[in-house]
């Protein structure tokens, strides 16, 4: 029978090999990977999934259906009007939302120390939407910032907002993507220092 240091190893070297892939097919976002690799290069922790935060313009048939939602727009960066416009121009059926999507991670935790050492670090840097996610094969925390914005454009292959004001909303989400980014850079200084 393993034990509880074991066991998170193993979790741990499983959860690398994942991510090693994933940036060989340039599936993680750059802008985290340095926090990501500080993070996996200490002893109490491992990274299971990542976002750096994005600006989506997305279509679904209808409000929960995730499984059949269409990205039409994805960055995870700050966007320009003709952009968001383009992607609105393939908008076909359903629904269609302007969101930003705040930076999250979830992280794999040695024990509940370490758990809650890094959700401090965490809410104190601004990723107030953090806590404990589960607790039973093993300990995993989600950090997540707060800048969240979900816009309804469009409804039945119509939109339901005039052309003039996507400029508003695109500063909107580009404020706070880079609110988003600020609040990253943030943890990853603290993480620096608060797990060497």
């Amino acid at each position: 029978m393993q034990t509880e240091d074991e066991e998170f190893n193993n979790h741990k070297k499983n959860a690398l090999v994942k991510l090693e892939d994933a940036m060989k097919s340039h599936k993680v976002d750059t802008l985290v990977i340095p926090l990501l690799e500080k993070i996996n290069s200490t002893s109490d922790y491992f990274t299971t999934s990542s976002c750096a935060g994005r600006i989506v313009v997305l279509q679904l048939p209808e409000i929960g259906n995730k499984k059949k939602a269409v990205f039409l727009g994805r960055w995870h960066r700050t966007v320009n009007v003709e952009e968001v416009s383009e992607a609105l121009d393939s908008y076909n059926e359903g629904q269609v939302w302007l969101l930003t999507q705040p930076p999250i991670f979830h992280i794999g935790c040695k024990n509940i120390v370490a758990a809650n050492e890094l959700m401090k670090i965490g809410i104190s840097n601004g990723f107030k939407h953090s806590g404990i996610r589960s607790i039973s094969s093993q300990i995993t925390v989600e950090l997540q910032s707060t800048e969240r914005m979900d816009i309804p454009l469009g409804s039945k292959n119509t939109l339901v907002i005039e052309k003039e004001i996507i400029p508003f909303f695109v500063d909107m989400a580009n404020t706070s993507i880079t609110r988003a980014q600020d609040k990253l850079t943030r943890l990853q200084k603290h993480i620096e220092e608060k797990l060497n």
